[in-house]
């Protein structure tokens, strides 16, 4: 196989390198996030919910399942 001349590879190396020029010359970048109009302005904290029975229970439940298991080892 021939090795190239330095004159062939411009010529092949000219227009790709022009290639990706035009290609990238396109491609912006914004850092801003996009805007929306219906944007909520304030933050909402939502409202608490108190526990049901059952749940307290299993929440009692699953606490002393943990501790029983740590004092184990």
């Amino acid at each position: 196989m021939k090795k190239l001349s330095s004159i062939s590879y411009r010529i092949i190396a000219a227009p790709a390198l022009l290639l990706c020029m035009l290609l990238l010359a396109g491609c912006t970048y914004d850092r801003q996030p996009p805007k929306t109009s219906d944007a909520a302005k304030d933050y909402i904290i939502p409202a608490g919910e108190i526990p049901s029975a059952d749940e307290l229970a299993a929440q009692k439940a699953a606490r002393e399942f943990y501790q029983n298991s740590i004092k184990q080892q």
